[in-house]
This record gives structure tokens, sequence and C-alpha cells, in this order.
């Protein structure tokens, strides 16, 4: 409506239209997030990867994790 009327664009609309574009990005990558998951994620180690190599990389932890094991691997050679 400002800029429709001539008016100049206040801090607080332009600071207001950046959080929108970003909520609605933020909504937009989160659609297709997986909720409620009840079983481990397998990763296999087809090309015969090294296991130690693969958990240094991803470093995956969970904070809900009651054990010392972050996710599981089968090694499925």
């Amino acid at each position: 409506m400002r800029l429709a009327a001539g008016l100049p664009i206040s801090l607080l609309e332009l600071n207001t239209f950046a959080h929108v574009v970003f909520a609605v990005y933020v909504f937009a990558a989160w659609w297709d997030k997986p909720l409620d998951i009840n079983e481990p994620v397998i990763i296999s180690l087809d090309r015969g990867d090294n296991a130690s190599e693969l958990v240094r990389d991803v470093k995956l932890t969970t904070v809900v994790s009651t054990s010392n094991e972050a996710f599981w691997l089968s090694d499925k050679s």
C-alpha cells in the first residue's frame, strides 16, 4: 500500500518482509521432513567403505539416545 501511494518503505516493513520470505522457505524445506521415526536408519557398506571413516565423517548423534550408538551399520558385502 505504501509503495503504491509513493511512500518510502520503512525498515520495519522490510524486516517483516524478509522474515516472511524466510518463514516460507523454512516451511517448504520442512514439508518432507520425516515424522515419528521408529526404525533405525540402515547404512549399507556396499562399496567396501571403511565403517570407522563413515562414522567419523557423518557424526550423527541424537539427543534422546540412551546408548552410545548413534546409528547402526549393516555390512551387506
